[in-house]
């Protein structure tokens, strides 16, 4: 079961700063099945549903503890969208069933609530911020980081997931 709200296509979302699932193919959002960087790696022909979302959850837990990791920066940009007030449409094929979407949206969402959290205490840039969150140890120097835009490789169709 997809935990959380489906936008159809073309629905208004009236509510900011949320990470949704859709589904390729009927709604409209961000891809985020293989063989893009947010995909699971890990398919059905390999193990259960729930394994491959275990699997995928320490796959991303590792990915998030690697400062170069595509799949940390790309969840670090969707974070800073949510934090910014966005909603962000990630699309799988596994609609209506246990998705690693769910694994993703909680790790997008936490990542934004630090930003959201450390800008309610110092109202600095959210790059000033997120980049604290990157590396905790080193702050940042006078220079802002720019946010790099979130590129997600559309790739073939897999049923699988």
């Amino acid at each position: 079961m997809v935990v959380g709200t489906v936008c159809a296509k073309g629905q208004t979302m009236s509510s900011a700063g949320r990470v949704l699932i859709g589904q390729v193919g009927r709604d409209e959002g961000i891809y985020a099945a293989r063989p893009s960087v947010l995909g699971n790696p890990f398919t059905l022909d390999e193990m259960s549903r729930e394994e491959c979302i275990e699997e995928y959850r320490r796959h991303l837990e590792t990915a998030m503890g690697a400062q170069s990791s595509p799949l940390r920066r790309a969840v670090e940009g969707l974070a800073r969208r949510v934090a910014a007030g966005e909603t962000v449409v990630l699309l799988c094929y596994c609609s209506g069933k246990a998705c690693h979407l769910e694994v993703l949206r909680e790790t997008i969402e936490r990542r934004a609530s630090l930003v959201e959290s450390l800008r309610e205490r110092a109202p600095l840039p959210t790059e000033v911020l997120v980049s604290a969150l990157q590396d905790p140890v080193a702050p940042p120097s006078g220079a802002l980081l720019k946010a790099e835009p979130v590129v997600i490789p559309h790739g073939t169709s897999n049923t699988d997931e």
